[in-house]
């Protein structure tokens, strides 16, 4: 029996080629324990899936008991009062995906398997712990598909396959139109193509998101790359490898970006010195963490201009986090 199982993107389920089709919540709990670390507790699933069924243990065992019928009899195994997806028991995208990037080995098919966010559509409005932890793994997983971009774009512009490093660094940017780091990368590799242009438009482009989005100028190291290809530096013909820039910024390559142009110390000292202010520095306002669990929180603080901006720091996605109190918003 062939199972296979895509959690990149909304769930889909294959048998022996055949679609299966589960309820939304049997489809999240899936998607629990196949990512989990190890042997989750009955107890603890039926907390977080079932709590508020009549009978949260029978609940729970009706969900596990369509995985076994409609899916696999052999994909879960049950110890004691622990249960895990057997190894090996079915390929999953996300495996392979995670797989593929630490190999390295073929980055264009590994990215080519994350279709959309993890369990795109997927909500489950009385599974408040399962939300938060889906939230984490969204973000964990698109993280991950962004570094895959990248290090896919890096590749074929040292390669001197510039036609399919813009593309692709243009799929990063549809993916996060906020990163610096790959608007240079594309103004970059633009003009080595020899569309000028494009490159200036690129730069135009990226300094109206970053004023519409987030009310800050592009750093001095893009628009210094902007003036260096206005100036004739930065030009046509292609090269087989990265260039040195005469620009002092991108060293000798694009790889300079990562370590100057996403680390905005200035902006993440404010919003550190915002959160510890309506935090009352030690965290006051949020309910304490039980003393089992890792140093996490989510946090949302109002900025320095009066507008309202809120800020995901930290999530542990292989855990539920606790419920935390907003601070009020500044009047219009």
């Amino acid at each position: 029996m062939s199972v296979r199982i895509g959690l990149l993107g909304p769930v889909h389920i294959t048998v022996d080629g055949e679609t299966v089709q589960l309820s939304r919540k049997t489809e999240a709990l899936l998607a629990y324990l196949l990512l989990a670390d190890g042997p989750q507790r009955r107890a603890q699933l039926a907390q977080i899936f079932c709590r508020e069924a009549r009978d949260p243990a029978g609940t729970l065992r009706w969900h596990l008991s369509r995985i076994r019928q409609d899916v696999s009899t052999d994909l879960l195994e049950t110890v004691d009062k622990m249960i895990a997806v057997r190894p090996g028991a079915a390929w999953v995208d996300l495996h392979a995906f995670e797989q593929g990037l630490a190999d390295g080995q073929d980055l264009a098919a590994t990215v080519a398997l994350y279709r959309d966010d993890f369990l795109q559509g997927m909500s489950l409005a009385d599974a408040p712990e399962f939300e938060i932890w889906l939230l984490g793994e969204r973000n964990r997983l698109r993280r991950l598909y962004e570094e895959g971009l990248s290090r896919l774009g890096q590749g074929q512009s040292e390669a001197g396959d510039f036609t399919a490093a813009i593309t692709t660094f243009r799929r990063l940017l549809q993916h996060d139109p906020l990163s610096e780091t790959a608007h240079a990368r594309l103004i970059w590799l633009l003009a080595q193509d020899g569309q000028r242009d494009e490159a200036l438009a690129q730069y135009d482009l990226c300094c109206s998101l970053l004023e519409q989005e987030l009310a800050v100028p592009p750093t001095p190291e893009l628009t210094e790359l902007a003036q260096s290809i206005r100036s004739g530096l930065i030009v046509a013909p292609r090269r087989a490898a990265l260039p040195e820039i005469d620009a002092d910024w991108f060293d000798d390559a694009p790889d300079a970006v990562d370590q100057r142009l996403i680390v905005r110390q200035a902006e993440l000292t404010q919003l550190q010195q915002a959160w510890a202010a309506v935090s009352g520095g030690d965290g006051a306002g949020r309910r304490r963490q039980r003393q089992d669990e890792p140093d996490r929180c989510v946090c949302v603080h109002p900025a320095g201009d009066g507008a309202p901006h809120w800020a995901l720091l930290r999530v542990d996605a292989r855990h539920a986090l606790p419920p935390v109190d907003r601070p009020a918003q500044p009047a219009p």
